[in-house]
């Protein structure tokens, strides 16, 4: 394609919408893609919204739920076309994913005056994998916090400080802790000092927008309450035992599991920080490669410190991590003009060969070791085999099956018993299964998991515990003993990617089957 077609944005938009989504198409399987723990969790609250009921009453739900509202809306509207939750959510997440990735070449475009730069960065944010792989599940909250990151740091490059903080308070609905980039913005106009009340204004006149829709929405269905104790008091309640437990893990986590063979953008985008960073200190910047506005490169470096300090000291998992990709992006092709130039015409073309080979090679060899119709049958077994059956440790089986939960405890694991107040809670519990009648309790057990070999290697060399120490609700606890189950039966497995690179990162992790007899009880 000629050099035109990308320096023309409408064309480039296109190009960056259509080659992404034919690369996930393609190469990623969307539609085989298992759905696994975090995800199943995520796409089950959509499901949620679909059936009509209310998300905070009838589930355990920890997010603000923007993104999530929308999924489940437009489940409802896949059913007329008789397409099932799943469906509709996998193609809603595949063109989500190229309406993610049009952004970011708006934002790169935006940045750089020179084609080549926004190619460079268009080309590395195609070559995150996880990204993409998500996208074909679901698009799950944090995956629209991405994208609405992605254009708060475009409109505040363009000084469009109304759209900046629309776009930025509307990640906060789908992810609470997204907060944090408001208060970066905030800084920044601090810093900059000029016009700091006018500015001001307009980024909070877009905070009230981005959040009127769910003001509106807990308003009109009464769930005030219910989303403070749920989605703000548990948070602080759970994760407050885990702050600052270990500072430098998302270091190692941002590159293991999920982007391991994506290091060489977190090396890269380190060097351009570094170098940027030395650059405001000296107040030297360089008109060839430095980006176009000095008051955009000073936000960079405040968002970054400020997201990087939150990961430092509450980090869960990989997603937490989306709103710095765009910046490592930024970062990373910022350092790589710094250092060449078109004057080494050679090197310049060996080197962009070798930047697509090394972000699309993991793609072609991509591999599910488990696929959703193996996942799909197995449960189907289980339903048919066993009755009515409840899933304890995981959410998969009801997302999986498109049925509802029996009680409003999605996993029944311990993080949701800070919700049973009372004494006979559980009894409460027993009485709702009975009425589910449900005839079978089945368990994720992560302290039985076997790791691959490679997998065992790279945990023993960044010193992780290779299994997880088995814990289960306590109301759960005693329907099982109850019923004279010392040990479950050992009912299937599931192979679980842990690195998207061939075939050789897994997990076996095991489930167990309890028969349970609950009229006694």
């Amino acid at each position: 394609m000629s050099k035109k077609v990308f320096s023309d944005k409408k064309a480039g938009l296109f190009f960056w919408f259509i080659f992404p989504t034919l690369l996930l198409i393609t190469f990623y399987h969307p539609f085989e893609q298992p759905i696994l723990i975090d995800r199943a969790y995520l796409l089950y609250m959509s499901q949620v919204v679909f059936r009509g009921e209310l998300l905070y009453e009838q589930t355990t739900f920890g997010y603000t739920p923007f993104s999530t509202l929308i999924v489940g809306y437009l489940m409802k509207l896949g059913s007329i076309f008789s397409l099932s939750t799943i469906e509709t959510a996998r193609i809603f997440g595949i063109l989500f994913y190229g309406c993610i990735c049009s952004a970011f070449y708006l934002l790169a475009k935006s940045i750089w005056n020179k084609t080549t730069h926004s190619i460079i960065a268009c080309i590395l944010f195609t070559g995150l994998d996880y990204i993409a792989i998500l996208s074909g599940i679901n698009a799950e909250p944090k995956l629209w916090v991405l994208f609405f990151s992605i254009l708060g740091l475009l409109h505040f490059h363009k000084q469009h400080w109304l759209l900046c903080g629309l776009f930025f308070s509307l990640a906060s609905m789908c992810w609470h802790l997204a907060v944090i980039s408001l208060f970066a913005v905030g800084f920044t106009l601090i810093l900059l000092r000029a016009n700091f009340w006018s500015r001001l204004r307009l980024v909070l006149a877009g905070v009230f927008l981005g959040t009127l829709p769910t003001i509106l929405y807990l308003s009109f269905t009464n769930q005030w309450l219910a989303f403070w104790q749920q989605a703000v008091l548990r948070k602080i309640n759970i994760e407050a035992n885990v702050i600052g437990e270990s500072p430098f893990e998302w270091l190692f986590r941002s590159i293991y599991p999920a982007f391991f063979t994506e290091i060489f953008h977190f090396i890269l985008g380190a060097l351009g920080f570094m170098i940027l960073f030395f650059q405001i200190i000296k107040k030297a910047f360089n008109s060839y490669n430095s980006i176009k506005s000095s008051a955009t490169t000073i936000f960079l470096l405040v968002y970054t410190l400020m997201w990087s300090g939150f990961n430092t000291i509450e980090f869960q998992t990989n997603v937490d991590f989306f709103p710095l990709v765009p910046i490592i992006i930024i970062f990373s092709v910022y350092f790589l003009t710094f250092v060449f130039t078109q004057r080494h015409k050679f090197g310049y073309i060996l080197g962009f060969g070798t930047l697509i080979l090394y972000s699309y090679y993991n793609a072609i060899y991509y591999q599910i070791p488990y696929s959703f119709t193996q996942q799909h049958q197995t449960f189907s077994r289980l339903d048919k085999q066993f009755g009515n059956g409840m899933a304890v440790g995981f959410v998969d089986y009801y997302t999986v099956l498109e049925k509802p939960t029996p009680t409003k405890f999605v996993r029944f694991v311990p993080y949701e018993e800070t919700m049973l107040k009372h004494t006979h809670s559980c009894q409460s519990i027993i009485e709702t299964l009975k009425t589910q009648q449900v005839s079978y309790i089945i368990e994720f057990d992560a302290s039985v998991r076997k790791r691959s070999a490679l997998s065992n290697k790279l945990f023993n060399l960044f010193g992780i515990k290779i299994t997880k120490d088995h814990r289960r609700m306590k109301c759960i606890e005693h329907i099982i003993n109850a019923n004279n189950h010392k040990k479950g039966h050992k009912s299937f497995e599931i192979i679980m990617e842990k690195i998207p690179f061939k075939t050789l990162f897994y997990d076996r992790e095991f489930f167990f089957v309890y028969p349970i007899d609950l009229e006694n009880m």
